[in-house]
């Protein structure tokens, strides 16, 4: 089995000053996403999607992956600018999908 992540490259991340994440470097992003995706089906490595913390549209291919003490995030591409997460990320153009009654 070869594995899927590589060298650790320390960074902070995020606006308290007292906590410090790294940024894990992954080597088979398709594989670490199947395998670590928190929802139902990931989503293709091609797919745009919108990060509601940034605004941006973002290829979710471009994620990236950090950890701290208490685990691993897959994190917007724009991070450690942007502190969204897998979580915060919305279809393209979600903003004018009618609403469900």
């Amino acid at each position: 089995m070869r594995d899927i992540k590589s060298i650790v490259v320390f960074s902070k991340f995020g606006s308290n000053n007292n906590s410090s994440m790294t940024e894990v470097k992954i080597v088979d992003k398709q594989r670490y996403l199947d395998e670590n995706y928190p929802f139902g089906d990931p989503p293709k490595m091609t797919e745009q999607r919108e990060c509601l913390h940034c605004d941006n549209v973002i290829t979710v291919g471009d994620f990236k992956v950090f950890k701290d003490e208490v685990g691993e995030y897959i994190c917007c591409p724009n991070a450690p600018v942007c502190d969204g997460t897998v979580i915060d990320w919305m279809p393209v153009g979600y903003k004018n999908m009618p609403s469900k009654k």
